[in-house]
């Protein structure tokens, strides 16, 4: 079973107190919007710009954009745990094919992609495929009751549950209690069970596939959804491509986001991707060209040892 991480008994040190002793300085080009003050941090929004300065294109081709900018060999994201890694030339091509395969299962726009899986480098290739077809990525927690799960797959009339070898038994029986779910796909395997889809053959899809696109609007189709709860009943969230990219883009000569006090070329991303941190993570560190590092299978003792 995987171990959320806990802080350490005893430690006596909140995570104020650890941020307010270091000395931080603020980038100068915080001054360029008078009236609004932004102040050293590491978890911080990107919320200060002009809403005419919002890229006018999907949040996955602004992602894939400033991917195809970055040196090819750079690596994109590793995982720690695997070694297995992706360079940025590597992830747009695997992307690409991705499409085409997820295109031939049917995903297209209205889809719903349900991402219950662990750190995987493959994680966001899949979301960036399904995004570029213009289908929504629901993310969920890997250690979530199966009860709960089938109630948000049916609520949303999820058609697609990517899952890891330890949910696989749990996937399968889903896929017969919950009508909408077509298809089972398995991460991080080479073969898979007779009712699975390993989206390793996802990732060699062959290249003469020719994929349909239908017209998504920036601002009204959902493409990535958050179940959260308010006093205690469920809420689901549904974020736009608008609303990804008023969170991720930075103005030219700004530093406004999570990483804007970073001095390396290598992230570690110490979040489960299912989080909203472990969005920010990909998404800025694609968009800045950083190599992240990450954890597939997360522990304390790994995170240490990494």
């Amino acid at each position: 079973m995987r171990n959320l991480y806990s802080r350490d008994a005893g430690s006596g040190e909140t995570r104020r107190g650890s941020v307010a002793s270091l000395s931080l300085t603020v980038n100068p080009m915080h001054a360029k919007y008078k009236g609004i003050v932004s102040t050293p941090g590491f978890c911080k929004f990107s919320a200060w710009k002009r809403e005419t300065e919002i890229p006018k294109q999907s949040f996955s081709s602004w992602i894939l954009g400033n991917m195809g900018n970055q040196s090819k060999n750079k690596v994109w994201m590793k995982d720690i745990t695997t070694g297995r890694s992706e360079t940025y030339a590597s992830a747009k091509i695997h992307v690409e094919r991705v499409v085409k395969g997820l295109s031939k299962l049917g995903v297209e726009k209205g889809s719903v992609v349900c991402m219950w899986t662990t750190n995987f480098v493959e994680y966001w290739i899949c979301c960036l495929a399904a995004w570029e077809l213009g289908a929504a990525v629901m993310p969920v927690n890997c250690l979530i009751h199966t009860d709960k799960l089938a109630t948000q797959l049916l609520e949303t009339a999820a058609g697609y549950l990517v899952c890891d070898e330890l949910n696989l038994e749990d996937a399968l029986a889903l896929k017969s209690k919950v009508s909408s779910i077509k298809h089972i796909i398995l991460m991080d395997q080479d073969e898979c069970a007779e009712d699975a889809l390993c989206f390793r053959k996802l990732m060699n899809t062959e290249e003469n596939v020719r994929v349909s696109l239908k017209p998504v609007s920036l601002e009204k189709d959902p493409i990535y959804l958050i179940w959260t709860s308010i006093k205690d009943e469920p809420l689901l969230v549904e974020h736009t491509n608008k609303s990804l990219l008023s969170q991720m883009f930075s103005p030219s000569g700004t530093s406004n986001h999570w990483l804007d006090q970073n001095q390396s070329e290598v992230v570690f991303g110490g979040c489960w991707f299912f989080h909203t941190t472990g969005l920010y993570s990909f998404a800025l560190s694609a968009a800045l060209g950083l190599t992240l590092h990450v954890l597939s299978e997360y522990t304390d003792e790994n995170t240490r040892n990494g």
